[in-house]
């Protein structure tokens, strides 16, 4: 009886081995499983913040392209055409104007009938500016000390007939 319990216990104990070896084969494919999900998941969620991403730019555009087919369609209307404006590049690299040049320098930004100003930059760094709720001794948003001023852009002038 003796030997037929030991063949007992040894294919029970062989029998718990394959069972053990079998599990941890399964453990392990289902782990590597596990992660590669996990990388696809990673991958699939990059992919969608891009196609989100692309869907704003394109939404932005569209946007934009009314915008110009807009201003388009009024040019048409005032019968205005490319070649009757001359355009002048200008710039100023950090420039030092008063409170007199600098509201000249602004005021020449303004559009016209028969210019605009189309900047590209502009920086406006230092000086004092009065506050509208100070308004003592000079006018209000008027520069009381010399500023730093630095812009670039094109202005548009129209042709004269």
């Amino acid at each position: 009886m003796t030997h037929i319990a030991r063949l007992f216990w040894l294919l029970a104990a062989l029998t718990v081995s394959g069972l053990l070896v079998w599990s941890t084969q399964r453990y392990l494919e289902a782990r590597e499983q596990g992660l590669e999900a996990t990388e696809r998941i990673s991958q699939l969620n990059r992919r969608l913040m891009e196609v989100q991403m692309a869907a704003r730019e394109g939404a932005a555009f569209q946007k934009q392209l009314k915008q110009v087919e807009a201003f388009q369609t009024e040019a048409e209307k005032q019968h205005l055409k490319e070649d009757q404006w001359i355009r002048y590049e200008t710039s100023l690299v950090e420039g030092s104007v008063d409170g007199p040049q600098l509201m000249a320098y602004l005021k020449a930004f303004d559009n016209h009938e028969n210019y605009y100003f189309q900047p590209q930059s502009l920086t406006l760094t230092g000086g004092d500016f009065q506050s509208p709720a100070n308004p003592k001794s000079t006018p209000a948003n008027t520069p009381s000390a010399e500023v730093t001023l630095s812009f670039k852009g094109a202005f548009f002038v129209r042709k004269q007939p």
